[in-house]
């Protein structure tokens, strides 16, 4: 995000943020004070950092201090505005969502010779979130679970998205190939985008050490079977050039969280340490007048590190309310601790799950730093699958409720609906709920749905509301929920019978998703997390994107017609 914009929308929000307006209109404002276009990222981490109408007006301000939490504003905000962008097609009278059918899907789909993991994400840059979508400078980028060699990217970033039937505004019939890298390794969770797209970090997956490295892509470099291999460099990036910098440990589970206010990241490694990563992208005016390749930041911990459990960690997420960071681990235990001193808070480490094979923490907590809750997921307490919230200060009032059955599958990640983002009060007209996918006694998937009272306390039983999602023992992925034109969708999967679908949470009780909505069979095996772009009334230019396990494509589908 350009700096000169910045400082724009750091203003707007603390003028906006002291009166009674909602939060959302400091878009209004963004779009008003100046020329310069708006750049916009959405990675994993924006469906780990919750940007509520509630709050305090101190957490507000503070929050305008955040460009990722401005870009969550925007994109809400954004969306909030087209009253009915794309056309609507979501009747049913089918109580199953795996029970609808469709063609295998029109839009794109690209093999990339390898894949995502269930719980990665891609990355999206969008050159101006109000401005037409750009053909050319939009991309999304996918980091692969695959070794990079000199006929195989591993990381690949592709243009010219909004192509696909019936009509993309951008020419062609699917996507193109913007850049490709053979990074030397397997990069096995998601990268983060620098805030004006030109940087990419990540960390590969080499044993018995992984590093962090940051990589400059350069537009047209390299092809799929043909990708560039960077030169690594011991200073800030160039075109086609990348840092790495060795940590202790591999990481197998833990995609790095940028802190875009102190320009640091953290990142986990199997051997327990959580590492904090100073001038990442160098965008400090310390880093800028004398630039410096990422290093570990000694000052956080014992070196630069804390520990955080002895086995595999999650993805970590920073709370810029509590100055916080919290990571899960696969011991089934949550950590917190201070980013100033290292030092856990109380009550961490809070045992959650049983620290059985599905009784681990394997997606990162959803964060609610206005309101101080946070949320995280397992498979197995001993008793349930539950879902647990606590605070994001302390750990030392948790509420649970279950989700049924234990040890059927890991818990991927819940998510909250639009009213819990937009509506700064629980009414019965505009309820909070929290959604997971959960199994019963027979091992059956189902949606289960949880609500809040008036304070935003988690209940502590779920609704009687639930929805079957098919067969036996089928696991669901992550979820990604996205509300546009009125109307508030679920998406997700479900991994054994290759469908990928969304269902309608607007209403109460929820409706499953439309006949010709959902693919029983083109993404067999399962998909990666899915990632929301643009909610516009462009052609083809409102999209979801994925990677599915058996055909290792990177796809796209339209948000509403999924075609």
């Amino acid at each position: 995000m350009n700096y000169c914009r910045l400082v724009s929308t750091r203003a707007c929000l603390r003028v906006l943020a002291t009166s009674t307006l909602l939060v959302w209109a400091v878009c209004a404002c963004i779009a008003q004070t100046g020329k310069i276009h708006v750049g916009m990222v959405q990675d994993w981490s924006h469906s780990h950092t919750v940007v509520t109408a509630g709050g305090t007006p101190a957490s507000q301000v503070q929050a305008g201090n955040n460009p990722r939490l401005l870009q969550n504003w925007v994109m809400r905000w954004h969306a909030h505005q087209f009253a009915s962008p794309l056309a609507q097609n979501t009747s049913s009278s089918s109580v199953s969502l795996m029970k609808t059918k469709r063609r295998p899907h029109s839009d794109w789909a690209i093999n990339m010779g390898g894949t995502l993991s269930a719980d990665q994400y891609p990355a999206k840059y969008s050159f101006d979130i109000f401005a037409i979508p750009s053909c050319v400078n939009d991309f999304v980028v996918f980091g692969l679970n695959v070794n990079g060699s000199v006929t195989q990217a591993d990381l690949i970033g592709f243009n010219q998205l909004y192509t696909g039937v019936p009509g993309g505004f951008c020419a062609g019939a699917q996507a193109s190939t913007y850049f490709a890298y053979n990074t030397g390794t397997k990069i096995t969770q998601s990268v983060v985008l620098s805030d004006d797209g030109k940087l990419i970090a990540f960390v590969d997956n080499a044993n018995p050490n992984s590093s962090f490295h940051v990589l400059a892509w350069t537009a047209n470099s390299g092809t799929i079977a043909a990708p560039i291999a960077p030169t690594v460099v011991a200073a800030p990036p160039g075109p086609d050039q990348m840092t790495s910098l060795t940590l202790t440990g591999r990481d197998t589970g833990s995609a790095p969280f940028y802190d875009d206010v102190n320009d640091v990241a953290y990142v986990g490694t199997t051997t327990g340490r959580l590492y904090r990563i100073k001038n990442v992208f160098c965008t400090l005016p310390a880093c800028m007048s004398t630039p410096v390749a990422p290093s570990i930041d000694a000052t956080f911990g014992s070196g630069g590190f804390v520990t955080a459990g002895t086995k595999i960690l999650t993805s970590p997420v920073y709370d810029f309310a509590s100055n916080n960071i919290f990571v899960g681990s696969s011991d089934g235990k949550l950590y917190g601790f201070s980013v100033s001193t290292g030092t856990p808070i109380t009550g961490s480490p809070l045992t959650v799950g049983s620290g059985t094979v599905t009784g681990g923490i394997i997606t990162p907590p959803i964060v609610d730093g206005f309101d101080g809750v946070l949320y995280v997921a397992t498979g197995d307490n001993g008793a349930n699958a539950v879902v647990v919230q606590t605070g994001t200060a302390n750990f030392t009032s948790p509420r649970t409720a279950s989700l049924g059955q234990r040890r059927v599958h890991s818990i991927h990640l819940p998510a909250l609906n639009d009213n819990y983002y937009s509506q700064a009060t629980n009414t019965p007209g505009s309820p909070w709920f929290l959604y997971s996918c959960g199994y019963d006694t027979g091992s059956n998937p189902f949606l289960y749905r949880v609500g809040f009272d008036a304070s935003r306390n988690m209940n502590t039983t779920i609704d009687a509301v639930t929805l079957s999602l098919g067969a036996a023992r089928d696991e669901c992925t992550a979820m990604t929920e996205w509300a546009s034109g009125g109307v508030d969708r679920l998406y997700f999967s479900m991994k054994t019978q290759g469908q990928v679908g969304y269902t309608d949470i607007t209403t109460n009780p929820f409706v499953p998703a439309a006949p010709g909505i959902n693919d029983p069979t083109a993404e067999a095996g399962g998909v990666s997390a899915i990632i929301i772009d643009n909610v516009s009334p462009q052609p083809q230019a409102s999209n979801i994107y994925f990677s599915n396990n058996t055909k290792h494509q990177a796809v796209k589908l339209n948000q509403v017609t999924l075609q």
